[in-house]
């Protein structure tokens, strides 16, 4: 038989920005770009990681403190109980019928 107890933690965070959607300007277009595609840029190669750098470096603290509309967050705790047991059995008879099974649950 096997039994085990364990517990996790997370956290979701999440920001909502506003920007004029008929903007012309460069930098509130570029930042467009970096708040919608952030994290695919943050991991990219090549010309699309030197954007959102750039931005990071330049644009991001003008413009999210500006234009941060909300902030939410949420907080998850839980744990959870493993267990799990093996049977065997035989007919006792010479050449007879053999079962196994087993019975796991989680809760």
């Amino acid at each position: 038989m096997d039994l085990g107890v364990g517990a996790y933690a997370g956290a979701d965070l999440s920001s909502t920005y506003r920007f004029s959607p008929g903007s012309t300007d460069p930098g509130e277009n570029a930042m467009k770009v970096y708040v919608a595609l952030g994290d695919d840029l943050s991991q990219a190669l090549g010309p699309a990681k030197g954007l959102y750098d750039l931005v990071a470096a330049v644009y991001e603290p003008q413009y999210l403190n500006s234009n941060l509309d909300s902030s939410d967050g949420e907080l998850h705790l839980g744990g959870y109980v493993e267990a799990s047991a093996d049977f065997w059995a035989e007919t006792g008879q010479a050449g007879g019928a053999r079962d196994w099974g087993a019975v796991i649950g989680t809760g």
